[in-house]
């Protein structure tokens, strides 16, 4: 879990830990608890005494909403409540993948036959190409965070499998083996291994007495809820891995759509082509989200099926199976930061005066029957001038173009004056 250290052969946390608080065997005396790795005779703000440690009762596994109330079946806290993780479902108290499970394949209560896996929800008999049967379930080695690069292979929990292999995400540096947020962690904070004093907070890196004003304080961090993914859109909703927090809301990086547990480019993947789990048949390639033809069109390649643009696919940047890391978008068959006058919205390079789905603001999606035009959405056929949609075909102040306005006695039709 994020800010954990190991101390005598399991996993702590110094923050809260009555028996290392701050540092490995560093024990609290008797009526002493530990708050924010200091021992203190009350928890500080936020926090509540449970069995020594101050916990924050809105996201802690072991004390969910009250103490002692631990979330089981692999589920987590969030909001003071135990929910299943994105894409899992809740199957008598166990948290599984209805997608892959061959125990759960579709629904709670369908197993499939011993012979057979589970693939998409369905019991098949063998896997479809570009997956591996692990166990039963069909996995795909390069994106699933429970077999990443081999059957069995588990990311950890605020982990990402991506290429096959398992990464911290955006915003996160891996301290020991546990990654951490060190903008806003204060058991490390601006590095690993420092520990914010009492009554500190860690706030963009640096151990304060208070959060900014754009920031807000969860158990002694202080985050921003609209980008944050432990506490996207509210303390303690953390997103699952490989989502991005966007606008207080978690979800795949920009291109991409989630599909169970993991993020696919719809667009291309053959096994979730133009929508999540549409296969396309044995021989058949996607492209532009439909199932067609052996080959794929010109300027696309060919990677298991796929027909991907390798020039802009963060999946596949440069050749098959090159995944940009967290933070970099894929820019000429490239992974790099976004060009200048585009903005890097959750690994989407967008120009934010023009993108529809990223208009003026990233996540700021224009509706139906608009457009972006100068970062703001209009009706379809207007354009932004001043900061207002105006049809530049009729208005007499911006004729044919912005700000050209027709003289005195004329009108504006067609967008010319007259």
């Amino acid at each position: 879990m994020p800010g954990q250290r190991l101390c005598g052969g399991r996993c702590v946390d110094p923050l809260s830990d009555p028996a290392h608080c701050g540092a490995c065997g560093a024990a609290c005396a008797a009526g002493e608890v530990c708050t924010r790795g200091s021992c203190t005779v009350a928890c500080a703000p936020g926090t509540t005494a449970c069995g020594g440690a101050c916990v924050d009762l809105t996201r802690d596994d072991a004390n969910c909403g009250a103490c002692g109330n631990a979330c089981m079946g692999g589920s987590s806290c969030a909001a003071g409540a135990c929910a299943c993780p994105a894409g899992l479902t809740d199957c008598g108290g166990v948290c599984v993948d209805l997608t892959s499970d061959p125990a759960h394949c579709g629904a709670c209560a369908t197993a499939c036959p011993s012979t057979e896996s589970c693939s998409f929800g369905r019991c098949v008999g063998s896997c479809p190409l570009g997956q591996t049967d692990c166990a039963g379930a069909c996995a795909d080695l390069q994106f699933d965070p429970a077999n990443c690069g081999a059957c069995g292979d588990a990311c950890g929990p605020t982990q990402a499998c991506r290429s096959g292999s398992c990464g911290c995400g955006r915003g996160q540096v891996d301290c020991g083996g546990v990654c951490a947020a060190t903008q806003s962690d204060p058991a490390n904070c601006g590095a690993c291994g420092t520990v914010c004093a009492a009554g500190e907070v860690c706030d963009a890196g640096a151990c304060v007495g208070m959060c900014a004003m754009d920031a807000t304080l969860c158990a002694g961090s202080c985050v921003n809820p609209n980008n944050d993914v432990f506490h996207c859109g509210a303390c303690g909703n953390a997103c699952s891995p490989g989502q991005n927090c966007v606008s207080g809301s978690c979800g795949c990086a920009g291109g991409l759509t989630q599909c169970g547990r993991a993020c696919h480019n719809t667009d291309s993947n053959r096994n979730h082509c133009g929508a999540c789990f549409n296969q396309c048949a044995d021989g058949e390639t996607c492209a532009a989200g439909t199932c067609g033809g052996r080959s794929c069109p010109g300027g696309r390649t060919d990677c298991g099926g796929s027909c991907v643009r390798t020039d802009r696919d963060p999946l596949n940047c440069g050749s098959c199976g090159n995944a940009c890391a967290a933070g970099e978008s894929c820019v000429d068959a490239t992974c790099a930061p976004c060009p200048r006058g585009e903005t890097d919205c959750a690994g989407t390079c967008a120009d934010l005066a023009v993108d529809d789905a990223n208009c003026g603001a990233c996540g700021a999606t224009c509706a139906t029957g608009q457009s972006c035009s100068d970062g703001l959405c209009c009706p379809t056929g207007q354009t932004a001038c001043g900061g207002a949609c105006v049809d530049t075909s009729s208005d007499d102040m911006h004729c044919g173009a912005c700000d050209n306005a027709c003289p005195a006695l004329t009108a504006c039709t067609a967008g010319a004056c007259g």
